[in-house]
């Protein structure tokens, strides 16, 4: 269930030239007050940042998710190009640009801060547990063993991504929905676009906006 609110366009750099496979959500908020009585039907997806390819990217991965639930979608870099957002034009022209696209809701995503974090990574898997009856010989049990107690782990420096999306109505400008979300080290941005899109319509699920 998504409908018609236009950000206070908030210009942040989304530099995500590198954010991983593994994401997460960290906090989410649904303003049950400013929901719709009718389904969403056109959103305009709009990637805060002053690279139009990187936004670009990240768009169209958002608008595929959408896109597969039944939504339509329009993609914020073909209509609004990173120089008119960086000029930081007027709300009223902004806001035209979208009602000109027939969009009823606005999902923006934006790069909060990033950090370096450092992670241990463990030199074997644990092997899973077994049960009495099958130890074994003493011999058998230690080469069961071996990998995980004497390969040493070590540890690895990744770059950590904190990134937040906002869903706001048309209609009323009002935020309908908020996810905050980290993401680690990366392949490349196409990688985190189609894993970002997808953790939003799992919690857009599981919060009951949007069908499972």
């Amino acid at each position: 269930m998504i409908k018609k609110g236009i950000l206070g366009v908030i210009l942040m750099s989304l530099y995500l030239v590198s954010c991983g496979p593994s994401q997460y959500v960290t906090g989410s908020y649904v303003n049950r007050e400013a929901l719709p009585a009718e389904p969403y039907k056109k959103i305009f997806i709009l990637a805060l940042g002053d690279n139009n390819g990187s936004r670009s990217i990240v768009e169209n991965a958002l608008a595929d998710a959408a896109q597969n639930k039944g939504f339509e979608t329009v993609i914020g870099s073909e209509v609004l190009p990173s120089g008119f957002l960086a000029e930081k034009p007027d709300k009223k022209l902004i806001e035209e640009k979208i009602l000109e696209s027939g969009s009823d809701a606005v999902f923006t995503v934006a790069l909060l801060h990033s950090r370096t974090e450092e992670r241990y990574v463990p030199g074997s898997t644990p092997p899973p547990m077994i049960s009495y009856p099958f130890y074994g010989t003493y011999y058998s049990y230690y080469s069961y063993r071996y990998g995980y107690v004497y390969d040493p782990g070590y540890y690895v420096q990744e770059n950590v991504y904190f990134i937040e999306g906002n869903l706001y109505d048309m209609d009323t400008e009002k935020l309908v929905w908020n996810l905050q979300s980290k993401s680690y080290e990366p392949a490349n941005l196409s990688e985190f676009g189609e894993g970002y899109a997808a953790l939003v319509i799992k919690q857009l699920q599981k919060e009951g906006l949007v069908k499972q």
